[in-house]
């Protein structure tokens, strides 16, 4: 697969869902894996019916060709390096990838350091 010069964005070929699911995994950071990015964009729980239950947390087929299809770990390893970063801490990296992405930082789940 020949990839753009910019190959986090979004590719000719690439669904829309493919690619948010790309961007919950280049978002992670150095420590990513499809299996922690597919936990963390589920929520904790889902509701039936018969009351509240656990997502399965099996991951699903389609994450796994997608990132082979789209090759996710070379996009979010260039993703990586075109901002230089090694060896951030991870918190603080994952928030820096969600402020870039334009998504909203959970700052309930890590402190923040004001930077203004």
């Amino acid at each position: 697969m020949h990839l753009p010069s910019e190959p986090w964005l979004q590719l000719d070929d690439e669904s829309g869902k493919a690619y948010i699911a790309f961007c919950v995994y280049r978002d992670m950071g150095p420590q990513r894996s499809i299996r922690k990015a597919y936990i963390a964009q589920l929520p904790p729980y889902r509701y039936t019916k018969h009351g509240r239950k656990r997502y399965s947390r099996l991951l699903p087929g389609r994450w796994v060709i997608w990132s082979s299809k789209f090759a996710w770990h070379k996009r979010a390893l260039a993703f990586d390096r075109h901002l230089g970063v090694s060896r951030i801490p991870v918190p603080i990296l994952r928030m820096f990838h969600q402020y870039l992405a334009g998504h909203p930082i959970d700052r309930r789940r890590s402190k923040v350091l004001s930077l203004d």
